[in-house]
C-alpha cells in the first residue's frame, strides 16, 4: 500500500504539476519506483526534460545505467515503445556507435552517455529528441539545456533520490546549503518564469536532516 500511495504521487505531480516530497525506508524499493516513473513519464511523453538528481554524481549515473538497462533489455518495453528501444538495441551496447546511426537515411541524433540520454529522433514519435540527464546536487545543476532541431528545451521535471549522504544529515551546515540548491537550483531549472514540478524519495538519516 505505501509503494502504490508513492506512486500515486509521483504520478499526480507529473500529470498535474506540484511537489512532493515521498519518506520511505531503505530497502522498500523508492529508487526502483523512481527509475519507473522517468520511463513512463519519458516514454509516455508527459515529459520531455526529466532531470534525475542524487546525493553525489555516481548514485545519479547509478539510476541512469538501470533505466538504460530496461531500455536495452526489457522485452515488454521494446514491443510498446519500438521506435526508441529499437534504435538503442542497435547500438549494441557501444555508445560510440550513436553518432552515425541513421533511420532511412536520416541521423537518429541518439545519445546514450553515462550521464545523458537522448532518445532517437523519429518523424512518427512524439517522443522524439526526449532527453534524460543525470546530475549529483552539489555538483553544479544551473543552466540546464538541451537542443532539438530548432527547439531548445529547458528542464520540465527533477526526480530527487536520496539527496542526502549520512556527513551532510548530520551536518547543520550541508543540510542547509543541500536545501538552498533544491529550493534554488533544482526547482529554478524551468525558468525564472515558469513552475517547476519535482518529487523528492528520500530516507530519514538524522533528526532535523534533509
Amino acid at each position: 500500500d505505501d509503494q502504490l500511495e508513492a506512486i500515486r504521487r509521483i504520478q499526480t505531480a507529473l500529470t498535474q504539476g506540484g511537489t512532493a516530497a515521498i519518506s520511505m525506508p531503505r530497502g522498500t524499493g523508492k529508487t526502483t519506483i523512481l527509475e519507473g516513473a522517468v520511463l513512463w513519464a519519458t516514454l509516455n511523453g508527459h515529459k520531455r526534460y526529466p532531470v534525475v538528481v542524487a546525493a553525489d554524481q555516481a548514485a545519479a549515473e547509478s539510476i541512469v545505467r538501470d533505466i538504460k538497462t530496461e531500455l536495452e533489455s526489457n522485452e515488454l518495453l521494446s514491443e510498446d515503445f519500438p521506435e526508441v528501444c529499437q534504435a538503442v538495441r542497435h547500438l549494441e551496447g557501444a555508445p560510440q556507435k550513436a553518432a552515425s546511426q541513421t533511420w532511412n537515411g536520416e541521423q537518429t541524433r541518439i545519445a546514450w552517455k553515462t550521464s545523458r540520454v537522448v532518445f532517437p529522433h523519429h518523424y512518427k514519435s512524439a517522443v522524439s529528441g526526449t532527453c534524460i540527464t543525470a546530475k549529483g546536487l552539489t555538483s553544479g545543476i544551473r543552466g540546464l539545456k538541451h537542443k532539438t532541431g530548432s527547439q531548445d528545451f529547458r528542464p520540465d521535471f527533477v526526480f530527487l533520490d536520496d539527496p542526502q549522504t549520512r556527513e551532510s544529515a548530520e551536518s547543520m551546515t550541508q543540510t542547509s546549503a543541500r536545501e538552498k540548491i533544491i529550493l534554488g537550483d533544482c526547482l529554478g531549472l524551468a525558468g525564472h518564469d515558469r513552475e517547476m514540478s519535482a518529487v523528492m524519495a528520500c530516507t530519514i538519516i538524522a533528526k532535523g536532516d534533509l
